[in-house]
């Protein structure tokens, strides 16, 4: 085969001729067992997705003093997040119309399981009433004091009148007289007179409050976004504030709200990004080939593999059965690097193709030609990945989950980078890894003292850049 200036060129080895036909001969048979072993993988791949765990906790090893007092925060104060259907009247005299949709919601509301609604408020009655029963536990000590010495003047003021031993003619006061303390407390009862018929409604604002307590509290989107999709069910199924009044408005506020309109803006911008980038991608490799059929033989092969390589991991000996917010990202990881091997196989095709050589000498040379060069990359991509191995971090890859919900691997140094937080005041932050040899040496610069003393000296240098940048 000849090459620029006459030169010869190397043509493919035996094997890659012989790999080739025999790739060819039996095409239709690979075809079809390809597909039929995407039918499980392409299910395994959206059991990963749909078990996808969203908590902050999922990216931290399962042992790290965060996750554990995160866990014994969830247990002492369960529930720290609250969903809130906020009605705009309208106009004042739509508040009690407003009033009874929310009664009727708070009803639907309270026959939720107790792992999603903890509890339902419509005012503050409930705390009122402990207010009220308890109210001595919240006055100042000095003005308990006042209170004893008065009435133990009138005690004895009393006694004194019984027996007939009073000095003087004048009548005794009917009651003891509280007046002074009273109006001093009445005047921090005005943050609560903001609710006069303890109902968070407003005749002024024209507004109407119903709080929900979610369960338990997460770090996720999951339990949010399923109270938020039950109450919107519901209010669906009440017919909306048209139905009680005319002229009302609805909206939601509250954590769970902010999360859900939060998360419900990053989809949006993921997608509309996404496909932006796919139409470039996809016209760029039409214009780079000119050659429709590039596209399914570039994309066909790279869904197959995408879809094996995930159906792999749920397998022994990783057993991977959701994802997290980070690893949820694999697929777009993949793909992005699953398909430089087949653009640089399918451009030697082409190229040979555009030189008049038939099928199965343009393969044989595209593979041939192309195979040290793919394996090199495979190789070391292979190798950046499965370095990741020696973390305990389940953020990366291999770290999704156990069958079980624990981490496939044991203690390394990432417990270093924890900020060693707990509840117990006992308890001692948890020792950085140190390995042996160069590993250990990489270990220590990952401690915490010594990367505080890093962060500190770069803020230093950042506040001393910004003063001179002002004196100038």
């Amino acid at each position: 085969m000849a090459g620029l200036g006459g030169a010869a060129r190397p043509s493919p080895s035996p094997r890659a001729r012989a790999y080739v036909r025999w790739t060819l001969r039996h095409g239709r048979l690979l075809w079809v067992i390809a597909v039929l072993l995407a039918i499980p993988a392409l299910a395994r791949t959206i059991g990963l997705y749909v078990h996808l765990k969203s908590e902050v906790e999922e990216l931290l090893p399962r042992k790290a003093a965060s996750v554990a007092a995160l866990d014994e925060l969830r247990a002492r104060m369960p529930g720290l997040r609250y969903l809130g259907i906020l009605v705009d009247t309208g106009t004042p005299q739509n508040l009690p119309a407003a009033e009874r949709f929310l009664e009727d919601l708070a009803a639907r509301v309270k026959t939720y399981p107790p792992t999603l609604v903890k509890q339902v408020k419509l005012g503050i009655s409930e705390e009122r009433k402990f207010f009220e029963s308890r109210a001595p536990l919240y006055a100042d000590l000095e003005d308990l004091q006042k209170i004893e010495e008065r009435i133990r003047a009138k005690r004895d003021e009393t006694v004194t009148r019984e027996l007939g031993l009073e000095l003087d003619e004048t009548p005794a006061p009917s009651a003891i007289d509280f007046s002074d303390l009273e109006a001093k407390y009445r005047a921090k009862e005005k943050d609560a007179n903001r609710f006069p018929t303890d109902r968070f409604s407003s005749a002024e604002k024209k507004l109407s409050l119903l709080l929900i307590e979610v369960a338990e509290l997460t770090t996720g989107t999951d339990l949010g976004n399923e109270l938020f999709g039950r109450v919107a069910r519901d209010i669906r199924d009440l017919g909306g504030t048209e139905r009680y009044a005319p002229g009302m408005r609805l909206g939601y506020t509250g954590d769970v709200a902010i999360d859900v309109e939060e998360l419900a803006a990053l989809v949006q911008d993921l997608t509309a990004s996404s496909l932006v980038v796919i139409a470039l991608v996809l016209l760029s490799l039409l214009i780079f080939y000119r050659w429709g059929r590039s596209l399914p033989a570039l994309l066909l092969p790279l869904g197959l593999a995408v879809m094996y390589a995930f159906a792999l991991v749920t397998l022994p000996p990783f057993s991977i059965t959701h994802l997290n917010s980070n690893t949820a990202f694999l697929g777009s990881v993949i793909v992005g690097n699953g398909i430089n091997y087949g653009i640089i196989l399918l451009a030697r095709y082409v190229e040979e193709r555009r030189r008049g050589a038939n099928v199965e000498e343009a393969l044989a040379t595209a593979v041939w030609g192309t195979r040290t060069g793919t394996f090199v990359a495979a190789l070391a991509a292979s190798t950046a990945y499965g370095s990741l191995a020696l973390t305990q971090s389940r953020a990366a890859p291999h770290r999704l989950a156990g069958p079980n919900g624990n981490e496939q691997r044991g203690h390394t140094q990432s417990d270093a980078l924890d900020d060693g937080s707990g509840l117990q005041p006992g308890d001692a932050p948890p020792r950085p890894y140190r390995g042996r040899g160069l590993a250990g040496q990489f270990g220590s610069l990952l401690s915490r003292q010594e990367l505080r003393s890093k962060l500190d000296r770069i803020r230093f240098l950042q506040t001393a850049a910004r003063g001179f940048a002002h004196l100038r």
